[in-house]
């Protein structure tokens, strides 16, 4: 081969180079520049026309781009946006959106880098399109706000002014709870499921992210079906697939909608003939209202509580109910010794694993351990 041929060579080399660079660097942009003239009218909302623009823009993209483009066009468009496509990978249980940039994903219980980078005006879209599905107010006077989608996932959206560096979003799948059970709780799987069969009242705890919600839906799972459940959430996110009664907290949208909080909702749920009571997660007032509930007769109900194990799940329903309006602790002590009979504490493994590590059992003298550290209460 001559040294002329060689030359060429090496040129066409770094010219493809320096094209990958371009097109990873310009791909953001070229994305919302197509978006702009889709929601002009310029360009037609079809894959073809898309895919045609997208070419005449930036000719030196393949045809793996264009794909990806004209994927990222349409879900500005219509859907969930640019992430709807992690969303159908069904090993990530979490995309996290921090401001413009690359998203982030959780598989196998580990972060990382998803590829897909948004922009500004991305994000802005996304943030957009969920408020829009989940029929939420998102602007500087409701910075915050819960979102519940199709599928199973739920999403957290924050924006200015809380949001600094924002906006941020977070999706989160739930698991099926087919197997659910015996993954997470292993051997004390049959002592749960007891439980739930000798309608036991029983308390889940632990942190964000530790599975609470998914062993609950797994213990609902395990109630007979002829049985009325009623189940309050704050954001309706429980994955099960039996009859269920569900109402789910509101926010005031600032235009005449007043909220509906859980404790509302716990109150009407009471009217409503339950044979057991499920909540989503206590962290207020409601409190109260559930701890009188679990005392008249709704043997057999569930709920979730954050805490970092049994004993402090219980102090903390201690301190939710005397903050707000029971000021005589030992009678709520008492309380909760008649009312609470089961305390599961799930954690999250440093592998992603959720796994139930503690269990007690509440009896008159106290908390008492039948697997796990359960703590002094």
């Amino acid at each position: 081969m001559s040294a002329q041929g060689v030359g060429a060579q090496g040129v066409g080399a770094q010219g493809v180079g320096a094209q990958a660079v371009a097109s990873e660097i310009e791909l953001p942009s070229l994305v919302a520049r197509i978006h702009l003239d889709v929601a002009t009218g310029a360009v037609q909302a079809d894959a073809e026309s898309i895919a045609h623009a997208a070419d005449a823009a930036a000719p030196w993209l393949s045809i793996c781009e264009v794909s990806e483009v004209v994927g990222r066009v349409i879900g500005r468009v219509a859907g969930l946006g640019e992430v709807e496509g992690l969303l159908h990978d069904d090993d990530v249980t979490d995309v996290l959106v921090d401001g413009p940039g690359e998203v982030m994903v959780e598989r196998g219980g580990c972060l990382e880098p998803s590829g897909l980078v948004l922009d500004v005006d991305g994000v802005a879209t996304l943030v957009e399109q969920l408020a829009r599905i989940g029929d939420r107010r998102v602007d500087s006077r409701h910075p915050i706000a819960d979102v519940r989608l199709p599928g199973g996932f739920r999403v957290n959206i924050a924006v200015a002014p809380v949001a600094v560096g924002g906006p941020y979003v977070s999706i989160r799948r739930f698991r099926s709870v087919g197997s659910v059970l015996s993954e997470i709780a292993g051997p004390s799987a049959e002592l749960i499921s007891r439980a739930v069969a000798e309608r036991r009242n029983v308390l889940v705890c632990g942190a964000t992210g530790a599975g609470k919600t998914t062993l609950l839906a797994a213990m609902v799972e395990c109630c007979d079906p002829s049985e009325r459940l009623v189940v309050v959430e704050d954001v309706a996110e429980l994955p099960t697939s039996r009859p269920l009664v569900r109402l789910e907290a509101q926010p005031s949208d600032g235009e005449g909608r007043s909220a509906v909080s859980v404790r509302v909702l716990l109150r009407a749920a009471l009217r409503m003939r339950p044979d057991r009571l499920v909540i989503g997660e206590v962290r207020g007032a409601e409190a109260v209202d559930l701890v009188h509930a679990l005392g008249t007769g709704h043997r057999g109900s569930m709920a979730t509580v954050h805490s970092d194990g049994p004993a402090s799940a219980l102090r903390r329903l201690e301190l939710l109910c005397a903050a707000h309006g029971s000021a005589d602790g030992v009678l709520v002590r008492h309380q909760l010794l008649d009312v609470v009979d089961l305390v599961v504490h799930v954690e999250r493994a440093a592998n992603g694993e959720r796994l139930v590590t503690a269990i007690g059992v509440v009896e008159p003298s106290g908390l008492r351990s039948i697997h796990g550290e359960v703590g002094e209460w």
